[in-house]
Order: structure tokens, then C-alpha cells, then sequence
């Protein structure tokens, strides 16, 4: 079974146990990641971690600051 967590504004900052091994992988989708730190788009890469893109929503809904995740 997958996990699918929206990860947008201030909830895209994991704390140090997101780190640990095998709590995240690709069991884990994030959906939109706007304004993620890049020490976050870090860890999520190193575990294998899938991002959905969605610049339509993103854009519509105003989830996003100066650039879109997707552009990063």
C-alpha cells in the first residue's frame, strides 16, 4: 500500500527521524511539494520517495511562492 501526503507551505519541513531508514521510500507519493527546503527535496530523492507535479493546481490555488517545485 502507497501513502499519498500533501506537502505544501509549512508542513514541508520533515524533522531528523524522517531520516531514518525505511521511514521514507517508495511507498511514499507527495503530492505538490511547493516551498520545500532543499535539505528536504534531499532526503526525499536519497529514499526514493515519488512527487506527483501538478504547476496547473499549484498555480490556480496559489500554493506556491516565486517558482513552482516542478521548475527546481
Amino acid at each position: 500500500m502507497r501513502i499519498l501526503t500533501e506537502f505544501i507551505g509549512d508542513l514541508a519541513k520533515l524533522s531528523p527521524e524522517f531520516a531514518q531508514p525505511g521511514v521514507l521510500g517508495a511507498h511514499n507519493i507527495f503530492n505538490h511539494c511547493t516551498r520545500v527546503p532543499r535539505e528536504t527535496w534531499r532526503l526525499l530523492a536519497d529514499a526514493g520517495v515519488n512527487i506527483t507535479i501538478n504547476p496547473r493546481s499549484d498555480a490556480l490555488f496559489g500554493f506556491d511562492d516565486d517558482t513552482f517545485a516542478y521548475q527546481q
